[in-house]
């Protein structure tokens, strides 16, 4: 039964996230996330969360279908929660997209820990490379600066 309703949440989550992906902010993307998923949501509206505003969401990811972005999104959620300094946290998307995110020594802001990080992606095996800093608020929401 457990299995069965991971699976569905998992699936109604996908949806919302393509059906969002068309006409939605950012922002409203993660909050509705995290709605749809219940109390299960928490992961995948941090992972979201970090598309607002942050690299994916700029110009080199546009050319990433939604499977492949929200792999690039699961790599720089793991980067930055417990990726090694300097370590490459790859990802394989779809239609020959990968990628990797190498995350930087973490530092504090006031109360919030904070991580620069930088996110390669590979299209038709031309690399794009952008950069980007984010704190974890205490929801464990990744909130991008730049």
């Amino acid at each position: 039964m457990r299995k069965l309703k991971t699976s569905f949440i998992a699936t109604i989550l996908a949806g919302a996230l393509a059906l969002a992906g068309c006409q939605a902010s950012n922002e409203t993307i993660g909050q509705a996330t995290g709605a749809v998923a219940g109390g299960t949501g928490r992961i995948a509206a941090t992972i979201v969360g970090a598309l607002a505003g942050g690299v994916i969401g700029g110009a080199i990811g546009r050319g990433l279908d939604t499977r492949s972005k929200n792999a690039a999104l699961t790599a720089e959620y793991n980067a930055l929660e417990r990726g090694p300094v300097g370590q490459p946290v790859a990802w394989q998307g779809t239609n020959g997209t990968y990628g990797q995110v190498v995350p930087q020594q973490p530092y504090q802001v006031g109360s919030q820990n904070c991580r620069r990080y930088t996110h390669t992606i590979y299209v038709d095996g031309t690399p794009q490379e952008a950069s980007g800093t984010a704190c974890r608020n205490p929801d464990g929401t990744w909130q991008p600066l730049n």
